[in-house]
């Protein structure tokens, strides 16, 4: 069982975890469907504050994650 005092997390709690992996999922490609699913959520209107978060994170990191960009430099042709 994972304990605030093994890892060091203060912050350490079950609806936290459920919250990073639901966000992290989506960040990663997961779809809102299939994490309604995981969640046991009963209407994807549950599982939209998730998708709100990630999307946001992905207007935050745009130039991290374009494909275009990480070739700027390169001499790509299009």
């Amino acid at each position: 069982m994972l304990t605030k005092k093994k890892t060091g997390i203060e912050r350490l709690k079950p609806h936290l975890l459920r919250h990073t992996f639901a966000t992290k999922y989506l960040i990663s490609g997961g779809d809102a469907f299939s994490l309604q699913m995981i969640l046991g959520h009963t209407s994807l209107e549950m599982t939209r504050m998730y998708s709100h978060l990630a999307s946001a994170y992905t207007v935050k990191n745009f130039h991290n994650l374009s494909i275009l960009d990480r070739l700027k430099g390169q001499n790509v042709r299009l």
